[in-house]
């Protein structure tokens, strides 16, 4: 009898014990939400993700870029092109994924600031962060507003039961205006070319981006004959010229000669041969390349 009074009261004091205990914890072992941001280190690795969604070189990522070019693609039309495309079952189309990444950010930054009661915080770095945040945000953003124009707008990191879960669809121009937000964002708290790290997003490649983002909406709208097609042209002038006033960027110069009379560079031949720099030499051409059409039409419709 009285061991098993022993017992039941051992028992007892077990699950009370258990009972009491915190369960809501932070695992000490691994990494957790809660227990991730304790550095601006922190928000660098956070937003390296952003980079792995990038386009690559494979032809589905090059696909990407002819959404405006179906015309009469290969000599003969597609299901884009003749019009028999059906929206599909499922799409990768759909950022929300990077978006809500780009959200959590900004919102872990905001927290991460206001907790620093020693002023310790380099408060520049992480809203360039901030800025990286915000430029993929419109990244994802455009991606969508190619295909379907208005989408529903999302800026805060939200659980599966919230409402906003189910947000209508944003009309065309508030989606824009949110892209050109978060590009003005990022123009203006992303560190220079020479100043950030190499392989990350500047200051100068938004500017490039929101050319390319006003330059879309601006030809779409003055073709379509819908909306203020003069704006967004003027705000494609603008960031265009911002790119090209930096003074950062230029393209090959032509052959040069040495006194001798040798022939010092290749130019164009240099881009592929030059060991060590043909990728970034060659996405660098493809950039130039694409401001030097978005200037083209921005001459065309007489915005220049």
């Amino acid at each position: 009898m009285k061991i098993r009074i022993i017992f039941i009261t051992t028992l007892l004091v077990g699950i009370f014990s258990v009972i009491s205990c915190d369960i809501d914890r932070v695992p000490e072992t691994s990494l957790s939400d809660e227990s991730f941001w304790n550095s601006e280190d922190d928000f660098e690795m956070a937003s390296n993700y952003f980079y792995t969604t990038l386009p690559g070189l494979a032809n589905s990522d090059i696909m990407e870029f002819t959404w405006g070019t179906h015309g009469y693609a290969n000599k003969s039309p597609n299901n884009i092109s003749d019009g028999s495309r059906v929206a599909p079952n499922s799409s990768d189309d759909y950022g929300y994924k990077g978006i809500f990444q780009a959200n959590n950010i900004i919102e872990k930054a905001t927290e991460f600031v206001e907790s620093d009661e020693d002023d310790m915080v380099d408060e520049a770095l992480i809203e360039s962060y901030v800025g990286e945040a915000r430029f993929f945000r419109a990244w994802y953003y455009f991606e969508m507003f190619k295909r379907y124009g208005g989408v529903p707008i999302i800026t805060e990191t939200l659980d599966i039961e919230d409402d906003e879960v189910y947000e209508e669809r944003a009309s065309r121009d508030e989606v824009i205006d949110l892209i050109y937000e978060d590009l003005d964002y990022a123009i203006d708290h992303l560190r220079s070319s020479d100043e950030v790290e190499y392989g990350r997003i500047n200051n100068s490649a938004a500017a490039a981006f929101k050319a390319r983002v006003a330059l879309f909406e601006g030809t779409r709208s003055k073709f379509h004959e819908y909306g203020d097609s003069d704006k967004h042209l003027e705000l494609a002038k603008e960031a265009a010229s911002e790119v090209i006033e930096s003074g950062n960027y230029s393209l090959y110069s032509t052959p040069t000669t040495s006194d001798d009379g040798q022939q010092e560079n290749d130019a164009y031949f240099n881009l592929f041969q030059e060991e060590g720099k043909v990728m970034m030499k060659t996405l660098l051409l493809g950039f130039m390349e694409r401001m030097m059409i978005t200037i083209f039409h921005l001459l065309l419709f007489n915005v220049i």
